[in-house]
């Protein structure tokens, strides 16, 4: 089978069958705390928790002097969840059940600090605790979490969980060096969960592919922030990944996948895509790439095109994926979806209040992938349509321009 080059180079890839060549070694990664400026890959990992509407059943003592407003809740950094309570009265403190006991009085209280230069919408205030040490391990393993804490005051007293120490080294690969940097998203001192183990709470491993000092997103380039994966390509090279459990080293050895090819009919495509074979960005390539067999689920994808000035245009997802949904990839076979054009718009109209009208506009691609009313040129939003009411005999009734939202 004739194979598509990939046009854009993918970051990371999960384990697909394949055959291994020589070992490149075990490196060692470094812990470190996450101080004001945290590092990229840590803004990947967050937990939202809601506040609980009171005290839960089962708890037992509680620390002496509380304030009137408190607030608890209950977070699941490993298998069993945990209990917290935030005082928010005079002097903010939070009280972390470490041991598991529902005993709160046992526990020594962290106090509030606050970021320099921060800035706090009207009507919230803003609480940040930690670093939280906890002892999380199966069964009494010292398998230890570090995580920190934000609690909203206002706005439900929602709770925002961080990673508290991420780790970080150098590794070699094809005779170059390489900054890395691995995060816990699991928040349960473990950092080797992968996009195969589980489909919302994998770590996160940030590779400088450009060797610029800084860890690119780039969501529609070739990201360096990816989730982990059981496999990395870097260049025309794939290496196997496997990380010490506890995020102390990272050993990659070279390796050559088993691949079939996505064929989506449009050269302007451009694709996010996750499975249990790889996470990837794709682009290019006249919507033809190899890649890794397994099912596929399509995390995002867009349309592109440059006209004779030279300006790009892009319409982005909407809510639904329609065929692209979920694909499967077979090896040495070509799985066709097709997605774009012709694209297919729809409008709906409902009187939203007195004396408007809500306008919907949908557009939809022949693989029923729906896409954003918004198209972008050249990364900004153009002004909104023009419309025109006109009576049965094609008289004007009125115009005017649509306002989003």
């Amino acid at each position: 089978m004739k194979r598509a080059a990939l046009a854009i180079v993918l970051g990371l890839f999960l384990w697909a069958p394949c055959s291994l060549a020589r070992a490149q070694g075990e490196f060692a990664l470094d812990e470190q705390e996450i101080g004001a400026e945290p590092p990229a890959v840590a803004s990947r990992v967050r937990q939202y928790v809601p506040a609980l509407p009171g005290k839960p059943y089962g708890v037992k003592d509680l620390p002496e002097g509380l304030s009137d407003d408190v607030i608890y809740y209950t977070m699941r950094p490993g298998r069993k969840p945990i209990l917290l309570l935030a005082d928010l009265g005079e002097t903010p403190k939070l009280y972390v059940d470490t041991d598991g006991d529902l005993n709160l009085a046992e526990e020594r209280p962290l106090e509030a600090v606050k970021p320099p230069g921060e800035v706090v919408m009207a009507g919230m205030s803003i609480h940040h605790f930690g670093p939280v040490a906890l002892r999380v391990g199966a069964d009494g393993a010292a398998v230890h979490a570090r995580f920190q804490v934000t609690v909203w005051e206002g706005g439900g007293g929602y709770m925002e969980v961080h990673p508290g120490v991420f780790r970080s080294g150098q590794v070699e690969l094809g005779g170059e060096s390489y900054r890395v940097q691995l995060v816990d998203g699991g928040f349960d001192g473990h950092y080797d969960r992968t996009i195969a183990r589980s489909r919302s709470e994998y770590d996160w491993l940030a590779i400088d592919l450009d060797g610029d000092g800084q860890f690119d997103p780039r969501p529609y380039e070739s990201p360096e922030i990816l989730p982990l994966t059981k496999l990395l390509r870097v260049k025309d090279a794939f290496y196997s990944v496997a990380v010490a459990p506890d995020g102390s080293s990272i050993t990659l050895a070279k390796a050559e996948p088993a691949l079939g090819a996505l064929d989506v009919g449009v050269p302007a495509a451009q694709l996010t895509v996750m499975s249990d074979s790889g996470y990837f960005v794709l682009g290019g390539s006249e919507g033809k790439w190899d890649l890794p067999t397994g099912r596929y689920v399509t995390r995002g994808l867009a349309l592109s095109a440059t006209d004779e000035k030279g300006d790009r245009w892009v319409l982005r997802m909407g809510s639904k994926l329609g065929k692209l949904s979920t694909f499967r990839i077979r090896e040495d076979e070509t799985t066709s979806v097709k997605m774009g054009p012709p694209l297919t718009v729809q409008t709906d109209a409902r009187q939203a209040s007195r004396g408007q009208v809500a306008i919907g506009l949908s557009v939809t691609g022949q693989g029923g992938e729906e896409y954003t009313a918004g198209v972008t040129k050249n990364g900004s939003t153009g002004s909104p349509p023009k419309f025109k009411i006109v009576d049965e005999s094609g008289k004007v009734l009125t115009s005017g321009a649509v306002e989003y939202g």
